[in-house]
């Protein structure tokens, strides 16, 4: 059950980074991935249960969070 409750939580995360850089993050797309991301994610905090940073998903989302940066660095914002 703990690896599929972490299993969520990736993919979760995966559509939140996804959706920030698609539409941007103050686009209400993007904040209904990061309320049903952060959801799961209080409830793994509150069982004990710690992210997966192993799954692909979570390194996926983690690739799309450093491009971004890139990009911002890239165009000096």
């Amino acid at each position: 059950m703990i690896k599929s409750i972490q299993k969520l939580e990736a993919e979760c995360f995966l559509e939140l980074q996804n959706s920030n850089n698609l539409f941007g993050t103050d686009h209400n797309i993007t904040d209904r991935e990061r309320i049903k991301w952060n959801s799961i994610y209080k409830l793994m905090e509150s069982l004990g249960i710690e992210t997966d940073h192993e799954l692909e998903e979570n390194k996926n989302a983690v690739q799309l969070i450093i491009t971004r940066c890139k990009e911002k660095e890239e165009v000096g914002e």
